[in-house]
């Protein structure tokens, strides 16, 4: 039986972006009941935004800079890092920042620091093969290019096998580095290949924020 959206369920205003996990569930709710999806699936969408709630709020209460400063020049995170692998690491980032400078700017430079210095811990079999330094950094700049939309198709756009041609690779392979990095990273895979979700405001360059804050907009205007 198709179950029916109450309504006395009250919507939270959108003014204030603390409220907005609890207009999340709400429209869940209204969703799921409209398109009689089962109890059990919507206890898991909702568990969700739980589990993901108290980092959203901490981050929007936190003292960050916006825009085009969203990811500010930054040093490598040394701190997880094993201490057997750095000297590795060392050269994987000379080669990333080197890729970053040349082909995609500064904030995709520390992106991609952020995601190894995440990374890195989980990396150590990877790290002591006889992978490529460049190997591993373009599967860095893979998952940050990926993520925030900066790679494109057709003529004057940057397209992976740039990518792989700066750093003298082949272009086969580099996707499947690039999902190993984020399973070691603790990023989920997304459901529909090939797209990447980076689950952190941390590894979003300014122009992609600016586009999610754009279908926000035209989504709410809807």
């Amino acid at each position: 039986m198709k179950r029916t959206y109450s309504p006395t369920v009250k919507l939270p205003p959108l003014s204030s972006d603390g409220r907005a996990p609890a207009l999340l569930r709400a429209f869940i709710r209204f969703c799921h009941a409209e398109r009689g999806i089962r109890p059990v699936l919507t206890d898991q969408t909702l568990a969700a935004v739980d589990e993901y709630e108290p980092e959203y709020q901490r981050v929007i209460r936190s003292p960050r800079p916006q825009g085009p400063m969203a990811l500010p020049d930054e040093e490598f995170g040394w701190d997880g890092v094993p201490a057997h692998v750095r000297d590795r690491v060392g050269e994987v980032l000379a080669a990333c920042d080197r890729c970053c400078d040349d082909l995609f700017g500064p904030e995709y430079r520390t992106a991609c620091r952020r995601l190894l210095a995440r990374a890195g811990p989980g990396l150590p079999g990877m790290l002591r093969k006889t992978t490529k330094p460049a190997a591993i950094a373009a599967g860095l700049c893979w998952v940050i290019g990926k993520g925030n939309h900066r790679f494109g198709r057709t003529d004057g756009e940057l397209r992976v096998k740039d990518l792989t041609s700066y750093l003298g690779l082949g272009q086969s392979g580099v996707s499947e580095r690039g999902y190993q990095i984020m399973r070691a990273a603790g990023i989920k895979a997304a459901s529909a290949y090939p797209e990447v979700r980076l689950g952190s405001p941390g590894l979003l360059v300014s122009a992609r924020r600016k586009r999610i804050i754009e279908l926000r907009d035209r989504h709410r205007g809807l």
